[in-house]
């Protein structure tokens, strides 16, 4: 088998992701959603990454809503559906889709909305887009969460079971209702614990910072003004 794209959802905030040693290793483009500019722009300045294009070119292909991919005898679409950060993007390839961290599973609910650049009106918007395809898509979550009473980690939903069943956005959840729980929800949660130094590596399609004149390659952490 031949690998055909590294396929990122959105630029992660916690863990470093693994796309470009896959494309260093198989040659393999790098993709993802072409918003990611607007992430760029929000965190670089933050972590003082002056240097930094802040258009997405240090990914290969930058994705709209729609885009389409080949793959096969299939096609990979594309669907916007920001709110957890402005670039996330749904991959649909065949009956399934690829959801990166929009949703979870149903007894988790759904992302988190209060990095800089998140949205909790657009992440209803975004999950409403998802649970309008047919019910039998199955959905691919990006991570589980163990809520109390399962102990057993999986993957693997449907837009029918995260429509009859999701805790955040069932059916008869309203917009406003939803956008008052994740607001508070929100509040409560601690800043990912590595934020800082995933995302300085992650935005950039994980080239480490330019070396300074002895070689080394320093990330920053600011003390303040974050």
């Amino acid at each position: 088998m031949q690998l055909k794209y590294v396929m990122e959802t959105h630029a992660h905030a916690d863990h470093l992701a693994g796309g470009h040693s896959l494309r260093e290793k198989t040659g393999a483009p790098l993709v993802i959603g072409a918003r990611i500019g607007d992430v760029q722009r929000v965190f670089a300045p933050r972590v003082a990454m002056d240097d930094l294009a802040t258009d997405g070119r240090q990914f290969d292909k930058l994705l709209e809503e729609g885009a389409t991919l080949p793959l096969g005898n299939l096609t990979i679409r594309v669907l916007h559906t920001p709110g957890h950060t402005p670039a996330c993007v749904t991959y649909l390839i065949g009956d399934a889709a690829f959801l990166g961290d929009t949703l979870f599973m149903p007894d988790y609910g759904s992302a988190r909305c209060d990095f800089p650049g998140g949205d909790a009106a657009m992440l209803h918007a975004s999950i409403h887009k998802i649970l309008a395809l047919p019910p039998e898509t199955r959905i691919f979550v990006g991570r589980d969460y163990l809520p109390a009473g399962r102990s057993d980690y999986a993957c693997e939903t449907s837009v029918a079971a995260q429509k009859a069943g999701n805790i955040h956005v069932h059916d008869g959840v309203s917009a406003d209702d939803f956008i008052a729980m994740r607001g508070a929800r929100d509040a409560k949660l601690a800043p990912p614990l590595l934020i800082l130094p995933s995302l300085q590596v992650n935005i950039a399609a994980g080239e480490l910072p330019p070396a300074d004149a002895k070689g080394r390659r320093f990330l920053r952490m600011p003390l303040q003004g974050v």
